[in-house]
């Protein structure tokens, strides 16, 4: 019984814990807290919670007590005095991997000195406000994943505040067709918006295809229905282990919830039939598509605009198909979601899009409104008789459908 006892004992002297330490500058008696945030259940758990007294806090954790392996959020609440001071920042929270021997934080809502050249200020992880030393290797991957989507966050950024500006400005005018213009742009900055932070994990696979870290990455964008498809492929070319991680199956249910709706929004509008596009040629000339949906025995309409990287990605697949297809009744017209026609037609040029090109110059396109289109990329494929027979089509499905039909 001794013996056993003392093993006991033993056991739970040298239990691992990770211990984090934080040094605070401007925030003394701020309220700290460690949280995780559970995708499976979409809630912020808070794990640990404490006070900075004499510009430090800490935290110590059993290992095996933690909800799961992964990224944790260290979030330092501004008290009344700092909130004074910085106006607009509510908190800072700087991410960190756990489980880590040891994590050491420096933390200053009004920034550091070694932090001033970090190009994205006030962003989403603090990495501008917190300097983070940890001897978890998978700390530098998240870092540059983080640097990444801060990244993609500045620009959508910039993006909304430019056509904030526009829209303003037509107000002023009072143009009535430029504000109109404007004003369905800015209606549109969610789907717009799928465009620029998924691609932080894009790059973040590439780069870390192995990484632990790569299901958070894609967790971390699962809310962009336009990048599900590409997420899947991601998905499926990891290993087993990464797949049946609590967080790959977390992942694996969201992006088929994602392709549950687009499954859904296919079949909505499979059968119609459409007589006419929204917009113009690059020449200011209206296209009769019913005409040209009689000539071809299949028609791809592709929505795309000039800004959309992932649409562009597609091009030189297109380009290939309608290369061998064209003069065997196979037509493409693109439709873009472009408001300034320079860049349209200079992407048009760039990218070899000989085929049939409209826009209204409208973000927020006539033709998205009425098939319901929820981002893109996306496409409609016409038959003959101009009936939709498939919808949002990658080109590998769009090959297997011309070699079957034509």
């Amino acid at each position: 019984m001794f013996l056993l006892v003392g093993l006991t004992a033993c056991d739970k002297i040298f239990k691992k814990k990770s211990i984090i330490n934080g040094v605070v500058q401007n925030c003394n008696n701020c309220t700290v807290y460690l949280k995780y945030y559970d995708y499976a259940q979409m809630e912020e758990l808070s794990l640990k919670t404490t006070k900075v007294q004499e510009g430090k806090f800490s935290f110590v954790i059993d290992q095996d007590s933690m909800p799961r392996p992964g990224v944790y959020a260290v979030t330092m609440e501004l008290n009344e005095e700092n909130l004074y001071r910085h106006k607009s920042l509510k908190a800072i929270s700087p991410h960190i991997y756990l489980p880590a021997d040891t994590v050491n934080l420096i933390m200053n809502p009004a920034g550091l000195p070694q932090k001033k050249s970090y190009p994205y200020p006030n962003s989403s992880s603090s990495l501008s406000l917190a300097d983070i030393k940890s001897t978890s290797s998978e700390q530098s991957e998240l870092n540059f994943y983080l640097r990444m989507r801060d990244s993609m966050d500045v620009k959508f950024d910039n993006y909304k505040n430019l056509r904030t500006a526009f829209f303003n400005q037509a107000i002023e005018s009072g143009n009535k067709q430029e504000v109109d213009k404007w004003a369905d742009t800015l209606n549109n900055f969610f789907a717009v918006g799928g465009q620029y932070r998924p691609k932080a994990a894009d790059v973040f696979i590439r780069k870390y295809p192995n990484s632990k870290l790569a299901t958070y990455a894609l967790l971390d964008n699962h809310g962009y229905m336009s990048a599900a498809p590409r997420f899947r492929k991601y998905y499926q070319a990891m290993s087993q282990e990464q797949q049946t991680s609590y967080d790959g199956q977390v992942l694996d249910k969201r992006l088929a919830s994602w392709e549950r709706r687009n499954t859904k929004f296919a079949q909505h509008i499979i059968g119609a039939e459409i007589t006419y596009l929204t917009g113009r040629t690059p020449q200011g000339d209206t296209l009769q598509e019913s005409n040209i949906f009689k000539k071809n025995k299949l028609t791809l309409v592709d929505f795309w605009a000039s800004w959309c990287d992932s649409c562009r990605l597609r091009t030189p697949a297109y380009r290939q198909l309608y290369k061998t297809y064209q003069g065997k009744g196979f037509e493409i017209i693109s439709v873009s979601l472009d408001v300034n026609a320079g860049d349209w037609q200079k992407a048009i040029r760039q990218d070899q899009m000989n085929w049939y090109q409209i826009s209204d110059l409208k973000e927020n396109n006539g033709d998205i409104k009425r098939f319901r289109l929820r981002g893109i990329p996306a496409n409609i494929l016409m038959n003959q008789e101009g009936k939709i027979v498939a919808a949002d089509v990658t080109p590998e499905q769009l090959q297997a459908k011309l070699k079957e039909q034509l």
